[in-house]
């Protein structure tokens, strides 16, 4: 039985049974019964509109706590002071990086005005800053020479004063550029948190702008029809008012607060709880008024006020109590109408929004009924900030470098990231859906079993080493079973060696026995080697360790006309320039490994 014509019967047996009493009767229950009904309804009312402000900002909250702990913001910081490199790489390949994933976030979250990095230099200079034109909703890295200083802000010298991991929520307050009020004028709140180096000094901050012009115009329309909503900030300025003059006047200088303009409300102003009655105003008509209270972070409170006449309230409980006096065939019928229209009212919003999540799954476009009004209209801005941090979670995984699969408790694949098929080689295709041990080699597979019996249990998992398999898994040949001795020579070493022989210019003299200087012309060959034979074993091991993979090893006998070990003698090139290379075999294959990786991307 569909929810529609399960509450069509309900409401239908409602009306049967309330028309057995009296027109009287009924009105005087009915009256006196939806007194403290409306309070309580009034004061829902007001909670489910302060948790769509909530839930809108809750999400803002997560993702700078998110951002700051993304490797490009640390480095971008660190080397704007410092100089140098991390792990290879200066500040503009760093700061290149962080306005990338920044520009990930802003896209992903349309509600995000702003998203930036402030250092600590120049004034409180901006390093980083992606933003979004309101106009067009275009987004966009902006320019160096656009960023601007923003040390003299109280946003600033709060927020970078913080303790790590601490967050900061500004004053909601018109968006200001150059100190001037950007126009047209818009609201924002900020929520900020501190970037320390690992001696815990501050290097910046890490902030996101969040427009609120949306939600607070959308925001009134889900108060009671002809009531009045308020939402004033914890010194009682209006952010939203039915008199638009009113709305953000202390911006402008105007001292006008609503304790002020009704002072025997004025402790519905920070309400630590929410409350519900009944007032007279100041013409003597009697309201019922709600209040509930909003935190945004330390200090940061807001009160969402509602308030609707009191003979609008009660005027359907009249409507109601006479209309139970007709026969109870018209009741009936009538009922049964107005059920089928409420019943959709309600359901048509319902399936709108499974339709709606069922063309995510399949990354089809989305379209939700986030203006219906009541519980299904929160329901649908419920669902849509969910599909939005779930957008954005996947532009951050799909765009990062590191490989990221991620598995059920059944040890079963489900995502896989486009950084997982360049290490792997499989296809998401290939991998999702099948069993992570695909990814393990044999020796291995204890490993895998404890660590799922250990997250199964909610221990946590350190970092660390392992190895996988690759897609094709492929054996490498090791000729005369593995005793084989060479002698490997870092490129640097190479390099280094035929700049000091630059200046070895040959003579007229050999410089020894083992010099091949021509007895006709100025030449000579000089080797140019370690001169330390290695196994082959063991290089094969330093590039295994580099990868994280183990090789599939087919020892196969000496090859003709091959030999078991060879190494260049250097002594002539010590002769000549006191230089012999002596890069480490497992030292040179990382270095080898790291470079291929960053010049190659996977």
């Amino acid at each position: 039985m569909s929810l529609a014509l399960r509450l069509s019967i309900a409401m239908i047996l409602l009306v049967v049974v309330t028309t057995a009493g009296t027109g009287m009767l009924i009105y005087k229950r009915a009256n006196d019964a939806s007194r403290p009904v409306v309070f309580e309804s009034l004061k829902a009312r007001a909670g489910i509109l302060a948790d769509g402000l909530t839930d809108y900002v809750a999400g803002s909250r997560e993702d700078v706590m998110m951002l700051a702990d993304l490797p490009a913001v640390q480095a971008t910081a660190e080397l704007k002071r410092t100089g140098g490199t991390i792990d290879g790489r200066n500040y503009a390949a760093w700061r290149a990086q962080l306005a990338a994933e920044m520009l990930a976030v802003i896209k992903a979250k349309h509600s995000y005005a702003q998203v930036r990095l402030i250092g600590l230099d120049d004034d409180g200079r901006e390093l980083v800053r992606v933003e979004r034109d309101r106009l067009t909703g275009t987004t966009r890295i902006v320019p160096n020479n656009e960023l601007q200083s923003k040390g003299e802000r109280n946003y600033y010298r709060d927020a970078v004063t913080l303790p790590a991991g601490t967050l900061y929520v500004s004053q909601v307050s018109y968006n200001r550029e150059r100190g001037e009020i950007e126009l047209p004028a818009w609201p924002t709140v900020r929520l900020a948190t501190a970037i320390r180096d690992g001696n815990d000094r501050a290097l910046g901050i890490v902030i996101i702008n969040v427009d609120l012009k949306e939600l607070f115009t959308e925001l009134p329309k889900g108060g009671f029809k002809g009531g009045s909503v308020y939402l004033v900030d914890e010194n009682g300025y209006y952010l939203i008012s039915p008199n638009p003059d009113q709305a953000f006047a202390f911006e402008y200088g105007n001292g006008s607060t609503f304790q002020s303009d009704w002072p025997g409300m004025a402790n519905l102003v920070n309400t630590p709880t929410p409350v519900a009655g009944r007032i007279t105003d100041a013409d003597g008509r009697e309201l019922a008024m709600s209040a509930w209270p909003i935190e945004l972070g330390e200090r940061r409170h807001l009160t969402l006020i509602e308030s609707i006449p009191t003979d609008i309230v009660f005027r359907g409980a009249a409507t109601v109590a006479r209309s139970a006096t007709m026969t109870g065939a018209v009741a009936v019928v009538l009922a049964g109408l107005l059920a089928i229209a409420i019943a959709a009212t309600l359901t048509d919003p319902l399936r709108a929004i499974t339709k709606a999540v069922g063309a995510a799954s399949k990354g089809k476009p989305v379209k939700l009924p986030v203006n219906a009004s009541g519980e299904p209209g929160a329901l649908a801005r419920a669902v849509s900030r969910y599909l939005e941090r779930d957008s954005l979670l996947n532009a951050i995984v799909g765009t990062s470098v590191d490989s990221i699969v991620t598995v059920d408790m059944n040890g079963f694949i489900t995502t896989w990231n486009p950084a997982a098929e360049r290490l792997y080689g499989y296809t998401a295709d290939e991998a999702i859906g099948q069993d992570v041990s695909m990814l393990t080699p044999v020796d291995r597979r204890a490993e895998l079993e404890e660590l799922m019996e250990r997250i199964s249990r909610n221990e946590s998992i350190d970092v660390f080493e392992t190895v996988k398999l690759t897609k094709t898994g492929e054996p490498i040949d090791v000729y005369n079973h593995g005793d084989m001795r060479r002698d490997f020579t870092y490129v640097t070493d190479l390099v280094a060696a035929i700049r000091l022989l630059v200046d070895a210019v040959p003579g007229e003299a050999p410089v020894g026995e083992m010099d091949s200087l021509s007895p006709v012309a100025p030449h000579r060959v000089v080797n140019i080697g370690n001169s330390q034979p290695v196994q082959l074993g063991d290089m094969i091991a330093a590039i295994e360790d580099a990868l994280g993979i183990k090789a599939k090893r087919n020892f196969m006998p000496m090859q003709p006309g091959d030999v078991p070990a060879t190494w260049a003698d250097a002594e002539l090139l010590r002769s000549l320039t006191g230089y012999v290379p002596g890069t480490d075999i497992r030292e040179g294959v990382r270095r080898f490994v790291a470079w291929y990786r960053d010049y190659y991307q996977i």
